[in-house]
């Protein structure tokens, strides 16, 4: 049965990427839901379909769901890319403390997470045990089952120090240029054109697909590829070789030479008819 209300939600994200150039405004790259569970305090599991989120329009980008003028952070626009991915790309165009914060702190490396805001239209529970296909995959839906959010509009997506999302990658691309003022940064600003924020949706969706290979298993290995800038194929090969079982130690006592002597107590030890060490042992000074 389908449910229809109009709630606000907040939904923990995927993956925020800031990056401040010389001269321009600070960029924020937000890969914000992979389509998956995601468990958000008073709604419980949730699962949003993404053919029909409205994703018109400009978004707002907060600071902690913060929705008062020093809350403020910037804006962008959201894309759902395959059905499968929602990401927002946008500029840092407030200059508040909530700005400057999130600015100074991703240059000092802090992986920030982020949550959205979703204004629920149509909801149904989906059964424990059930299985769905929303958002290009098949989910069963866990004990208790889950809340499937059917139509919605995003409203707004925070940046936040802690996500709900266990899963998720962040790749932070810090300030570059560590002597200027988040002010000066923004009075030489200009806008970033298209093609460079396609690039950014690209980035983002190659980190969380690093993070879908690597997993909880292989953080190292995620952290390098994210940094460093691996491809998905490259990233594969270095789980399957640290996947590979460790061949065990061989102890050696000393070195066997293969005299006469020590063939012959092998080949009567075979036969029954003396043992190796006593052979070997009246041979030794």
């Amino acid at each position: 049965m389908t449910e229809t209300a109009t709630d606000n939600l907040m939904l923990a994200a995927r993956d925020v990427r800031v990056e401040a150039g010389e001269k321009r405004r600070p960029r924020i790259n937000i890969l914000a839901y992979t389509g998956g569970i995601m468990r958000v305090p008073g709604w419980g599991d949730i699962v949003i379909d993404l053919a029909g989120l409205d994703v018109s329009g400009g978004v707002a980008i907060l600071s902690d769901h913060d929705s008062t003028r020093r809350g403020v952070v910037g804006h962008g626009r959201a894309e759902i890319a395959g059905s499968k991915l929602l990401t927002v790309v946008g500029t840092i165009s407030a200059t508040g403390q909530a700005a400057r914060e999130i600015v100074d702190a991703a240059a000092n490396g802090f992986p920030w997470q982020a949550s959205v805001g979703v204004e629920v239209h149509e909801r149904r529970r989906v059964a424990a045990g059930q299985r769905v296909e929303v958002n290009g995959k098949v989910i069963e839906a866990p004990a208790g089952g889950f809340t499937l959010v059917t139509k919605g509009r995003l409203r707004e997506v925070s940046v936040v120090g802690i996500g709900c999302d266990d899963g998720t990658a962040v790749s932070i691309a810090a300030s570059r240029s560590k002597e200027k003022s988040m002010d000066a940064q923004v009075q030489d600003a200009e806008v970033q054109e298209t093609d460079g924020l396609n690039a950014e949706a690209g980035e983002a969706t190659r980190v969380a697909n690093i993070a879908s290979i690597c997993g909880a298993k292989h953080p190292e290995i995620q952290a390098r590829a994210i940094e460093e800038g691996w491809d998905e194929t490259r990233c594969e090969l270095e789980v399957l070789r640290a996947s590979r079982p460790k061949a065990p130690a061989v102890l050696s006592y000393g070195p066997v030479v293969a005299t006469g002597a020590v063939l012959e107590a092998a080949l009567l030890s075979r036969m029954g008819q003396v043992s190796l060490r006593g052979r070997l042992g009246s041979e030794r000074p």
